[in-house]
């Protein structure tokens, strides 16, 4: 009686676990071969296609033509190993749209060991698939914007530590390759003119403190050895206490402009 109602506790359990999947994902089945023997109402909305249009066919009707062969080769590598597959899918719908399905397939074995069938569970990741090639998209945008303009960008990333970032640019303009150097304060007081080391860092200290605005010109010491003008602007970002715990900006060359208005004086 106890392993009777263990078995029905199990089943119900099953029962209850498969309709939820039913209801939240697309469930379809496959016979060995592919051929599609049950689909359920999500997987024909998202498909497209009625249920009497899918059954009896393929799920290489939904092809998108986004994977290679590959890809469809690993999966079935795994199927025939006996072993689940999980991985994102791009299908095509009726209508010709395409759709993200974050997929598990599973072999559904019998007592022999050979397989019955195939089962599906899946999760349309459209939009977060979307979103995320936005992001990709934008992040690409920003770094070649970051990387081919005249400008060279720094972060003091904690205004309490001496390590920064520099742009590849930041680099070019000195004569460097990027990374080249090491990119941190003391490399940066070690590059300032003599001239201009005690302003300088009294601009910073002003900014951090007080917010001041940071809008300086000074010169740098090159890889050749030259010293060059560069106009250098920057934003301090402070936290809720009012302390400041970062510092961002860019620095232009402006040696050229500086020369040409020395010439002019004279």
């Amino acid at each position: 009686q106890e392993a009777k109602r263990d078995a029905e506790r199990a089943l119900r359990e099953s029962e209850a676990l498969l309709a939820t999947l039913d209801r939240f994902s697309t469930v379809c089945i496959t016979k060995p071969d592919g051929t599609l023997v049950h689909v359920n109402d999500m997987y024909c909305r998202l498909s497209g296609y009625s249920r009497d249009e899918l059954l009896g066919q393929n799920p290489r009707l939904l092809t998108s033509g986004a994977h290679d062969n590959f890809f469809w080769v690993e999966v079935w590598r795994a199927l025939l190993h006996g072993t689940p597959w999980t991985g994102q899918v791009c299908n095509k719908s009726k209508s010709g749209k395409l759709y993200w399905v974050q997929t598990v397939i599973a072999p559904i074995k019998q007592a022999d060991g050979t397989v019955d069938k195939y089962i599906s569970f899946g999760y349309d990741i459209t939009e977060a698939k979307q979103t995320q090639d936005e992001m990709n998209a934008n992040a690409e945008r920003y770094n070649l914007a970051i990387d081919g303009g005249n400008d060279g960008l720094w972060d003091w990333m904690n205004v309490h530590a001496q390590e920064e970032w520099w742009s590849p640019q930041f680099y070019r303009l000195l004569g460097y390759q990027p990374n080249e150097i090491s990119a941190d304060l003391v490399t940066f007081d070690a590059m300032l003119h003599p001239d201009h080391q005690q302003s300088t860092f009294a601009a910073l200290e002003d900014a951090l403190r007080n917010n001041k605005p940071f809008d300086l010109e000074y010169m740098l010491r090159t890889k050749s050895g030259e010293y060059r003008w560069f106009r250098s602007r920057a934003k301090v970002y402070f936290d809720d206490f009012g302390a400041a715990t970062r510092m961002a900006g860019s620095i232009q060359d402006i040696h050229d402009r500086k020369m040409a208005q020395a010439k002019i004086k004279e």
